[in-house]
């Protein structure tokens, strides 16, 4: 909760699950995503030349693959 005793409302895009307080987003394409379909992932830095973790989506995740 914020200071005022408010806590914002988030929407998981894939889901559709909703929650309160602090929202995750993926690294790769900015969308609100629950914990459940959220995870670590080594994406390639072009510009440092090194891998790092990175919070990326399903979506994002299985599109990386094809």
């Amino acid at each position: 909760m914020d200071e005022c005793g408010e806590s914002s409302p988030w929407i998981c895009h894939i889901c559709d699950a909703t929650g309160r307080g602090e929202a995750q987003a993926c690294a790769q394409c900015y969308m609100v995503t629950c914990p459940k379909h959220l995870q670590a992932r080594a994406v390639y830095n072009a510009e440092s030349g090194l891998y790092e973790l990175q919070a990326v989506c399903l979506l994002c995740a299985t599109e990386a693959l094809h």
